[in-house]
């Protein structure tokens, strides 16, 4: 099997393809080794467009990842740059089977009532999982659950349900409960699996932060 790559997706329009080759500079910068696999474009990862089903082309990346023969995948967000050498997020996916970090807010908070369905949790339970940023997700496919993990994800990705919904909740159109702020696609699925398959969620600021390293061990920053 190849070692360990990262994959990265931009769609053909606004910023995202700025925000690839800024990702790729910066890994360059910071003398990373491995490969990565990047996509232009829906038709060139064979995934729905992202207006669709929003963020499924995630699950799709991870997936070449898988049956390309990698070990190690590590899927960074166009908005993400890397700051220093990512030994230490590629070692704790190996030792761990995955590296998923928190968001600071709750399933429960983005969930529309139609996911919870798909997800098979209550509102109550939702709002005791842990919400995950999945713009910095790292799996490692010699664990089984890493494995699981990837397939579930890209099955709620395809069925038409679980990734699909407003990023507010304004006028109650994701859900009748005044809690919810949104619906969060991507990540309120990857939480929710998480936490069924008992996949620990790093603290917030762990590995990665937004716009300013929160401390040493930050080797990727999200930058919008």
């Amino acid at each position: 099997m190849k070692k360990m790559c990262i994959v990265n997706f931009a769609t053909e329009t606004g910023w995202y393809k700025g925000g690839q080759i800024r990702l790729l500079e910066s890994l360059h910068a910071v003398g990373y080794k491995g490969d990565v696999l990047t996509w232009i474009g829906e038709e060139s990862l064979k995934c729905p467009s992202h207006q669709q089903v929003p963020y499924g082309f995630k699950t799709y990346a991870l997936a070449e990842a898988y049956f390309k023969g990698y070990e190690l995948a590590l899927l960074l967000d166009c908005s993400m740059v890397a700051i220093q050498p990512l030994d230490k997020i590629f070692n704790h996916i190996e030792e761990h089977g995955h590296f998923i970090q928190d968001s600071g807010y709750d399933v429960g908070q983005w969930c529309s009532d139609a996911a919870l369905g798909t997800l098979q949790i209550t509102r109550e339970e939702a709002f005791s999982i842990r919400c995950c940023s999945a713009g910095c997700t790292g799996l490692n496919f010699k664990n089984t659950r890493s494995v699981d993990f990837l397939k579930q994800w890209h099955e709620k990705a395809n069925d038409n349900i679980t990734f699909i919904g407003a990023w507010d909740n304004k006028d109650g159109q994701v859900s009748t409960d005044s809690r919810v702020l949104g619906h969060r696609h991507d990540q309120t699925a990857a939480s929710v699996l998480a936490h069924k398959l008992n996949m620990k969620i790093m603290p917030r600021d762990y590995y990665f932060s937004y716009y300013t390293p929160r401390h040493e061990s930050i080797c990727i920053l999200c930058l919008r």
